[in-house]
């Protein structure tokens, strides 16, 4: 499995708590520069720049190796000598006898005295804590075959009868709800499932309120009996949060069951839902950090999701090929759409996107998880695709905002000569190719620079915006101005407009007379699309491509059965 370990970052005061009871004492005392004596039980030790801290019990020693250190003595049979040599923490654990545990948790408390106005003492206490979070991401075929145990045997108090609440996208539900329920009734399991709706307007605090009142009636116990969410990206992101902000935070399982949810949405640590506020309605607004035990990826899923969904999936990983990897560009450029076609159940190919999109994002996120820095890779695609999508609703799915927001991004990185023609050319081909939406009518300048001014919001003042340098290579910028989204936009509608559509599509007006000549255009996924001459012909389309005549008014095109659709 994917492991990540989330540690406080450097500089940071932590001491590992009393009650770690994994924890071995072991007593040191010391008398460091300045006349301090320590006496007690160390518990574990780290670096800190050039600073040696030894943490014991609900205090902690700080050695600056920089300077000369008086050493009384050392229960660990390491001479004062031997201690004051110590220049790594390698060297420390080499002179001891049992290797250092692991920290569960560490907590600081310091007591300052100081003189408030009137010139009195007061006192101010402080508390350095930090919590080391681990969570997993796990390749888990057959989650939910008979004879697969990880749900029955993982996250379990063995003193106690299993219990198990599920919350499950309806979509999901209505496929495989018998086959989950049939699984813990096999198993004696006693367990509720929670059945909700999850289209993106349903990301709201009143659903999370379900969960909660739901969590209440089934009596959830909060250390031993994790939530298990099962569902899309929607699903999970609700669920982490009312885990979240039930009883203070309870645990919970993440089961993805499409592709987005699989490559992306699992792999965090954020929860969150939307908020209608006066600016309108509002992308994730509110949330939390809550990573999950486990994310269990059970790719068997897959080919129930439709192909519009695939592609939805598709968009998230095209974000993390353009900006950390070249290989996973390739393989989306060299069989993205039989993996598509396939459900992602085609072999090596397909295995191998899915895992290097998971590491890719773990690199990245578990660094950094709570965001103390600001400047992320994985925030390609999210610099103007929240206000794209929240204006679009119901239309656009959150990946095609993504993708959206990733063709604006390039065409940017072009017009500043960060990559060349051909590079450009080659991502929006294979883009095109996977049937990924690069046009849309809200790529507007001042939809587009709506989606910047939020953004600097949410990056504390600065643009900090992730540009493709190169296929597989990002940098970011500050400093793109309102002019340069004009021209950005203007030159993506006409670059767009230009290109080859793929040979396999046919587009029939009126249920049964081809279309020639035409103004070739990219269609937004529920299918309106803008002419070179800013008409829109609107069709009954999920997903491509839509040829529009030069010059048309509004049409209505259909399929060549008539049924209104596409071939």
């Amino acid at each position: 499995p994917f492991k990540t370990l989330s540690r406080p970052p450097p500089g940071s005061q932590s001491v590992p708590s009393a009650r770690s009871a994994s924890l071995r004492p072991r007593s040191v005392h010391a008398l460091l520069q300045g006349g301090n004596f320590y006496s007690g039980n160390v518990q574990s030790s780290a670096v800190i720049s050039s600073t040696k801290v030894f943490y014991q019990g609900a205090s902690r020693i700080s050695v600056d190796l920089s300077r000369p250190v008086a050493v009384k003595s050392f229960s660990l049979g390491v001479s004062a000598e031997h201690f004051s040599s110590v220049k790594s923490l390698d060297d420390f654990i080499s002179m001891s006898p049992l290797p250092l545990p692991e920290v569960d948790n560490s907590t600081n408390l310091t007591v300052e005295t100081h003189k408030d106005h009137h010139d009195k003492m007061q006192k101010k206490w402080t508390v350095s804590t930090s919590l080391p979070v681990e969570f997993s991401v796990e390749q888990t075929p057959g989650l939910f075959d008979i004879n697969n145990r990880t749900l029955l045997e993982r996250f379990v108090d063995p003193r106690r009868p299993l219990r198990r609440f599920l919350v499950v996208d309806e979509a999901v539900d209505r496929i495989y709800g018998e086959k989950i329920r049939h699984f813990f009734e096999y198993h004696n399991v006693e367990h509720e499932i929670l059945v909700m709706p999850v289209a993106e307007e349903d990301k709201t605090m009143e659903a999370v309120f379900k969960i909660t009142e739901a969590l209440c009636d089934f009596g959830l116990l909060r250390r031993y009996e994790p939530v298990i969410g099962v569902g899309g990206g929607v699903l999970l992101d609700m669920v982490g949060l009312a885990a979240s902000l039930y009883r203070r935070g309870v645990p919970y399982i993440r089961v993805p069951t499409t592709l987005l949810a699989l490559v992306d949405a699992s792999v965090g640590a954020k929860t969150g839902v939307n908020y209608v506020s006066k600016k309108g309605e509002l992308k994730n607004r509110i949330g939390s950090y809550h990573p999950p035990l486990a994310a269990f990826l059970d790719k068997t899923f897959l080919p129930t999701v439709d192909d519009r969904n695939m592609r939805n999936g598709i968009c998230e990983i095209m974000k993390m090929a353009l900006v950390r990897s070249p290989e996973l560009f390739e393989l989306l450029e060299k069989h993205g759409p039989a993996m598509i076609k396939a459900k992602f159940q085609n072999g090596w190919s397909a295995d191998r996107v899915i895992e290097l999109s998971i590491q890719l994002m773990l690199e990245e996120l578990s660094p950094n998880l709570w965001e103390i820095e600001l400047d992320r890779l994985v925030d390609f695609g999210h610099s103007f695709s929240k206000v794209i999508e929240m204006r679009a609703l119901p239309e656009l799915l959150h990946g095609e905002a993504v993708n959206l927001d990733g063709a604006v991004s390039t065409i940017l990185a072009y017009e500043r000569g960060l990559i060349t023609a051909e590079e450009r050319d080659r991502i929006f081909n294979c883009m095109i190719r996977l049937g990924l939406p690069v046009d849309h009518p809200l790529c507007v300048p001042e939809v587009l620079w709506a989606g910047l001014k939020d953004t600097l919001e949410h990056r504390d003042g600065k643009q900090r915006l992730p540009l493709p340098t190169g296929i597989g290579r990002a940098d970011f910028v500050n400093d793109v101005t309102y002019e340069e989204i004009c021209h950005a936009a203007d030159s993506l509608h006409i670059y767009v407009r230009s290109l080859d559509l793929p040979s396999d599509v046919e587009v029939y007006l009126n249920g049964s007379i081809p279309l020639h000549n035409p103004d070739r255009c990219l269609l937004s996924p529920t299918g309106t699309c803008v002419g070179r001459d800013r008409s829109v012909a609107e069709v009954s389309f999920q997903g491509r491509t839509v040829v529009v005549p030069e010059g048309s008014d509004l049409l209505q095109v259909g399929s060549s059965d008539g049924n209104g659709g596409m071939r």
